[in-house]
């Protein structure tokens, strides 16, 4: 069994200022609206939910940028900067000044938002991918402590749907301008098809997930085989017998398509089948460090954007009034947090280049698995799944916090009560978010103390 992590790290990266590494050049709120029904959470009042999308440019010059994998062949804008963007979605008090002056940065696991399932307790439904209403907000045990929930998408290859959040990334291109073309492994198993059998899957698999487009329709320069045990030895399935395309009625209903792959004799959820095939259009998934960092950095540091949109948890013009931030990853989230904390390579860390500014004061990470989430890689090296957008651990510099921290726990960091002197909770740390159960007996920690707190 996978044993499950959860610690709180304090954060000491010492990394140099840098100009042009990354930022947010628009912060543009879309949509307001009163979360909970006008619920009052104690002293700190009613509480907002914002939704937006945060634009950003990076310096695809800077070399400290190199390691972000085809940024150098993704479209310009006229500054010569790579432009993308991404989703945020914010609950706030109503009037900031009510509430304890601290982010709680959530990060969304394969776009699917945590921080009600996880701290809440909200029961599974709708609610947990797009809280508004009163039942949405669970006990309420955030907002009562007056924080500030954040979350934004950084997964590029997240599908639309549900409520996820996902960024738009830039396509890099060959210099010539042709399609960068690289070949792709991807397995199917029981993860991805049903127990009663399919004809036609999407080529990632999973419909939640993008697929890569395959770059040559001709199944006879892919490759398809079939097993029945994991170490076991795949059988070629003749390239007569699939093709790209969705077939739901056997061959004759065959549609071709650049992102589905049809089985004329149908995927068996007691077999693995493995497929590798030319794939292009890879996103530069490297640049999800940098929206999570950035976001960060930007709420707890600037007034107001390049173009001077305020920034929504500013006290006012000049002041933002925000004095600590903390986050938090959860399962595949966890791995990617890991790696946030871990690295020395700019994009990653938690202290942006752009300013000498901290973006977290400490981050939480929880049911990660030993694994390493790699986000940013060249698709010439095969992986284990259809992503593109994963990498062997060796490409990546990474560097271990300063052992001179020690690592604090829940209790002394996330613990602060607001003034309607509640106390805090133990933070569950299941597998999954336990979202249907009733909330466990509040249990009174000590207070905190020390520079994070």
């Amino acid at each position: 069994m996978i044993r499950k992590t959860f610690f709180f790290l304090a954060i000491t990266l010492a990394l140099a200022p840098r100009p042009s590494a990354a930022r947010v050049v628009r912060f543009v709120v879309t949509q307001t609206r009163t979360f909970a029904g006008g619920m009052s959470f104690g002293s700190v009042g009613t509480y907002q939910r914002l939704d937006g999308t945060a634009y950003f440019e990076v310096d695809p010059r800077d070399p400290h940028n190199s390691l972000v994998v085809n940024l150098d062949k993704a479209p310009r804008n006229a500054r010569g900067n790579v432009e993308f963007n991404a989703p945020f979605f914010i609950l706030k008090p109503t009037i900031m000044s009510r509430g304890n002056g601290k982010i709680f940065y959530v990060i969304n696991n394969r776009g699917n938002k945590q921080a009600m399932g996880y701290f809440n307790y909200a029961f599974a439904g709708p609610g947990i991918n797009d809280p508004i209403t009163a039942a949405d907000a669970g006990d309420g045990f955030l907002m009562r402590l007056g924080y500030t929930v954040v979350d934004a998408g950084w997964q590029g290859d997240v599908a639309p749907g549900n409520s996820r959040l996902f960024p738009d990334f830039p396509i890099p291109v060959q210099p010539n301008g042709s399609p960068i073309v690289e070949r792709v492994r991807i397995e199917y198993s029981d993860r991805t098809i049903p127990q009663s059998g399919t004809s036609t899957l999407t080529l990632e698999g999973d419909p939640s997930f993008t697929s890569y487009e395959t770059s040559d329709m001709n199944t006879a320069h892919s490759s398809l085989t079939v097993r029945s045990t994991v170490g076991g030895t795949g059988t070629p399935i003749d390239s007569s017998r699939w093709a790209f395309g969705k077939c739901p009625g056997g061959p004759a209903t065959l549609v071709p398509s650049t992102t589905d792959i049809c089985l004329f004799d149908g995927f068996r959820a007691d077999r693995l089948y493995q497929l590798i095939y030319p794939a292009k259009n890879p996103r530069v998934m490297g640049l999800a460090y940098a929206v999570t960092r950035d976001i960060g950095s930007f709420l707890r540091n600037q007034a107001t954007d390049d173009a001077g949109n305020a920034n929504p948890l500013a006290l006012s013009g000049t002041q933002v009034g925000i004095t600590r931030s903390y986050s938090f990853g959860g399962s595949s989230t966890g791995m990617y947090h890991r790696m946030i904390a871990r690295t020395s390579f700019p994009p990653v860390g938690l202290r942006s280049r752009t300013a000498s500014r901290w973006t977290r004061s400490a981050a939480s990470v929880t049911a990660s698995s030993s694994g390493r989430r790699a986000t940013h890689w060249s698709s010439r090296r095969t992986p284990r799944r259809s992503s593109i957008s994963s990498a062997p651990p060796s490409t990546l510099r990474m560097r271990q916090a300063s052992p001179s921290r020690s690592p604090r726990t829940c209790a002394s960091i996330c613990s602060r009560a607001s003034s309607t002197g509640e106390t805090t909770r133990p933070l569950p740390s299941p597998a999954r978010p336990a979202f249907a159960r009733s909330p466990p007996t509040r249990t009174t920690m000590a207070p905190p103390s020390g520079p994070f707190s």
